[in-house]
This record gives C-alpha cells, sequence and structure tokens, in this order.
C-alpha cells in the first residue's frame, strides 16, 4: 500500500496574515510552490493561500486587500501515515487540491494533486512491458475525469 510519507511535498510555503499580496504572489512564485499556510503572529495555521486565488485577485485591482480576502479558512488535514488510495479518490471527487500533512500539531508537508500525478506517473514507467491497453484506458479516463473536474471548478 501506498501512504502519503512517500509522496510529500515538502517544500512549505508559509506567510504571516498581514503580509501584502503583491509581496506574497512574488514570494510564492519564487517558492515554486502553489500554497501559502497563513500563520498569525503566534505561528498558529489560520488558512491557506493558492496561486490561483492570486491569480484571480487581480492584485492590479485589489492594493488595499489582505491575504484573508483570498485564503481559504477552511484547512484540510492529513497525517503522514494517510493512504494514497482513498486520499486520491476523494481529491478526484470533491476538486480538492491539496491537503496539509499535520504531525504533532505543525505542518510538516503539503500534499497535492501535482504530487499525485507524480506517484501516478511513476507507477505508470514502473510497470515491466508498460501499461495493457486496459491499463491504459483506465489511466487515460482518470486524467480525463480529473481535468474535467478541474475544469467545472474553475469555469
Amino acid at each position: 500500500m501506498l501512504f502519503t510519507k512517500a509522496t510529500l511535498g515538502l517544500n512549505i510555503f508559509s506567510v504571516l496574515q498581514n503580509t501584502d499580496l503583491a509581496s506574497t504572489h512574488q514570494a510564492l512564485k519564487k517558492s515554486k510552490s502553489r500554497h501559502a499556510v497563513v500563520l498569525n503572529s503566534k505561528q498558529e495555521i489560520l488558512g491557506v493561500l493558492t496561486a490561483k486565488s492570486l491569480v484571480k485577485a487581480d492584485l492590479s485591482k485589489n492594493k488595499t486587500h489582505t491575504i484573508q480576502d483570498f485564503m481559504s479558512s477552511s484547512v484540510l488535514v492529513i497525517t503522514k501515515e494517510n493512504l494514497l488510495y482513498p486520499l486520491t479518490q476523494r481529491m478526484i471527487e470533491e476538486r480538492i487540491d491539496a491537503y496539509l500533512v499535520i504531525d504533532e500539531g505543525k505542518v510538516t508537508g503539503v500534499i497535492s494533486s501535482e504530487d499525485l500525478l507524480k506517484v501516478f506517473y511513476q507507477l505508470v514507467l514502473k510497470m515491466k512491458d508498460g501499461p495493457t491497453y486496459q491499463e491504459e484506458i483506465f489511466f487515460k479516463s482518470t486524467i480525463q475525469q480529473y481535468l474535467a473536474n478541474i475544469a467545472d471548478f474553475e469555469g
């Protein structure tokens, strides 16, 4: 069985809640992360800010808004012992892009849909003779479903 610890995205980017949007956007781009954990001054998790929400924020028009205006305060967390299959299934069905991985109350990683796609790709590469026709059909339909969910969510 595959556990999340095999795929943890350890590129954790955090930002304090009072940081301005433009600075946050630039720092997020430099970090090569798509998710920022938003913290208060006591280092407590307030939410998650995504690169996608910053793009939608249109920073040229939103100079007075704060991170809290665009972050999601509904934070989804898992532990590193969670199994990948049910996690992946829930991410697809509920259009979840990422989970924070928590260990002893602290964020130790982020697992995103991109991380799971990389695992999926690695599994295909490990197939001795490549995927069978049925597996290819399954992979194709799974990816199409995932892309359709993203398009529905963004539309």
